[in-house]
This record gives C-alpha cells, sequence and structure tokens, in this order.
C-alpha cells in the first residue's frame, strides 16, 4: 500500500513551490490544493495529485483532505 499523499496548498506560490519540489525530490507523494491548475500542472508535471478548489468551498476541500496528511 502505497502512503498517502502530503496535501500542499499555495503550491504555485514560492514558499509553496519550494515546499512541493523537497517532497518530491525526497519521493513523497504530494496532492496540491489549488484555484490554478494549469499553472501547477506546467510547474510539477504529473509527478503530483491535483485538487482544484479553494478554501471558500467547503465541499472542493473536503474532497481535497480524503485521503491525504
Amino acid at each position: 500500500m502505497s502512503p498517502a499523499p502530503i496535501l500542499v496548498t499555495g503550491a504555485t506560490g514560492r514558499l509553496g513551490r519550494l515546499v512541493v519540489e523537497r517532497l518530491i525530490a525526497l519521493e513523497q507523494p504530494v496532492r496540491v490544493f489549488t484555484r490554478r491548475p494549469e499553472t501547477a500542472r506546467k510547474l510539477f508535471g504529473k509527478v503530483v495529485q491535483i485538487a482544484l478548489g479553494e478554501f471558500a468551498d467547503g465541499t472542493s476541500l473536503e474532497a481535497a483532505l480524503r485521503g491525504a496528511e
């Protein structure tokens, strides 16, 4: 069984991008929670899971958190 992905918010920003890159380098599974999935895909390719949404939308946040750490 593979480990649960680590959910990262703000992944397309300056600090979040560094966090995601470090987790990828450590071979950790990553899920990014973003309003800009196209930007996230350009930055990280298919190495990360992308969860589309925003904090104001409880349904999208709940879906992003499901199964994540």
